[in-house]
């Protein structure tokens, strides 16, 4: 599938698909070791309380040439973190990201939690925009990731599209 998909070799495509597994064993790792809540004293003597939470919705944004392990290395974080994922592939490689949702669901991970959108370009520019959309990881060209969220000015556009709107909405009351 990625290699029809990406246009990588078997070789290729064999080792971003392999390295997956240990990338998310390390990840689930942390979920035992990482403190939630810690105290630190400054140097001063002041101590100071500091509570990770979840900062809400997070926009993944992947691209073509490697679908799998990027997901891998975006998508962990912010799920251990307690945030709800709108991860939207490339729409050179919507099997992939279809592939890794199935797999997260079958791993356990609750509905709706991890949203898979299989968008143009524009679908990414929108959720980039997008009021409730608190973060996001994106791995592409300069020229893109200036042009998709230039100090997220602008957020909202003047491009709509009902069914992320209602996605970004529903993620992030969930």
């Amino acid at each position: 599938m990625l290699v029809a998909e990406t246009g990588l070799t078997v070789g290729q495509s064999r080792g971003g698909a392999l390295t997956m597994p240990g990338l998310l064993r390390y990840y689930a790792s942390l979920a035992d070791t990482t403190e939630l809540t810690e105290l630190r004293t400054g140097l001063s003597g002041v101590s100071a309380r500091i509570e990770k939470r979840p900062v809400g919705v997070v926009a993944a944004i992947v691209p073509w040439n490697a679908p799998l392990a990027l997901a891998a290395f975006k998508l962990p974080q912010a799920l251990l973190a307690g945030c709800t994922v709108i991860m939207k592939p490339s729409e050179d490689t919507p099997l992939s990201a279809g592939y890794f949702a199935d797999a997260a669901l079958r791993a356990g991970l609750p509905a709706g939690v991890l949203n898979i959108v299989n968008a143009v370009p524009a679908g990414g520019d929108y959720l980039v925009r997008h009021p409730g959309v608190a973060k996001i990881t994106f791995t592409g060209s300069t020229v893109v990731g200036r042009a998709g969220h230039p100090g997220r000015r602008g957020r909202g556009g003047d491009r709509q599209c009902p069914a992320l709107r209602r996605l970004c909405t529903a993620a992030n009351a969930g």
